[in-house]
């Protein structure tokens, strides 16, 4: 799992306990219009993020993906419900459950090079409901109370929710960008010690890309390139099984999804063992590599690749 998708399922995680404590905290002040809308909107928002999660780490197996995904909406509908009575209850779970489960065909659906902007796009979706919906509970608040606390002023106040969606977004971006490949000039001058290859010859009139392969992950996961560069590939495999690297351009992916066909370089590596072959890519553009073994792909060894 990669940093920024990490990073969306803690911050969901907080978001969604944060939702859970004003609830019971302010049940008393919510009408039964309110509270279905508070657990219809919750449910929703978090079936959808927990399905698109779980279809796409269960990518292949669709009943699984569904049922999971269906659980997981029924199960923070009822949660957010319980507090508000019968209708929110059966309001956050129905939601939860047809949210659920057209999250879970969704993550199962999409190519695995779109499913990250597809994590982003959701989760910064599912985290303006909850600013919404807490703007809705805060409000039904102020007027019960007839007097607004330091937290409710915050949250009513739409700058808080935009300037915090805004950060939201530029933390993600920054987390997964690509970091410059260092010219193999720059690594002798920060090391003692040379590129040895295979053959045992080094290489000094290309830049040397040297990414790791385990089960089921490459390290590091974005690579960025220069464009009519020549470079030199290393694929240092350390896992048990066999892997390989297969390099496509985004924007020739066939809407079938048939990438395989149209890949611009391929570089396979036995467990245990390492190996290498230049690569120089003359477009600029956003491309993607990925592992063509059975199952390895689904797994999620999948990395993104920006040349400029």
């Amino acid at each position: 799992m990669s940093p920024s998708l990490l990073f969306i399922l803690g911050i969901s995680i907080v978001s969604l306990l944060v939702m859970f404590i004003c609830i019971v905290k302010w049940r008393n002040h919510l009408t039964l219009m309110s509270g279905m809308m508070i657990s219809m909107a919750t449910g929703m928002t978090s079936g959808i993020l927990g399905g698109i999660t779980i279809g796409y780490y269960f990518s292949g197996n669709l009943f699984m993906s569904t049922i999971l995904g269906s659980l997981t909406g029924i199960t923070i509908g009822f949660l957010t419900g319980i507090p508000l009575g019968l209708l929110p209850v059966l309001d956050g779970m129905l939601s939860g459950l047809m949210a659920g489960m057209m999250g879970a065909m969704l993550g199962d659906m999409i190519p695995v090079a779109y499913s990250e902007a597809l994590f982003k796009v959701f989760f910064i979706i599912y985290m303006a409901v909850h600013f919404i919906v807490l703007y809705l509970l805060f409000s039904e608040v102020e007027v019960k109370e007839k007097k607004g606390h330091l937290i409710i002023n915050l949250f009513k106040n739409p700058k808080f929710a935009g300037g915090s969606l805004i950060i939201l977004g530029f933390t993600m971006d920054q987390i997964d960008a690509p970091k410059p490949a260092m010219p193999s000039s720059e690594q002798h001058s920060h090391s003692n010690n040379n590129e040895m290859i295979n053959s045992g010859q080094v290489v000094k009139d290309s830049s040397i890309l040297r990414i790791t392969a385990k089960d089921f992950a490459y390290t590091p996961e974005n690579i960025k390139m220069k464009s009519g560069v020549l470079y030199t590939m290393v694929l240092s495999n350390t896992g048990a099984d066999e892997h390989d690297i297969n390099v496509v351009n985004l924007n020739d992916i066939s809407r079938q999804g048939n990438d395989d066909s149209q890949a611009l370089f391929h570089l396979h590596a036995k467990a245990g063992e390492e190996a290498k072959a230049e690569i120089k890519l003359e477009k600029s553009g956003e491309y993607y590599f990925y592992c063509t073994i059975p199952g390895h792909k689904e797994a999620g060894m999948v990395g993104n690749l920006a040349v400029s």
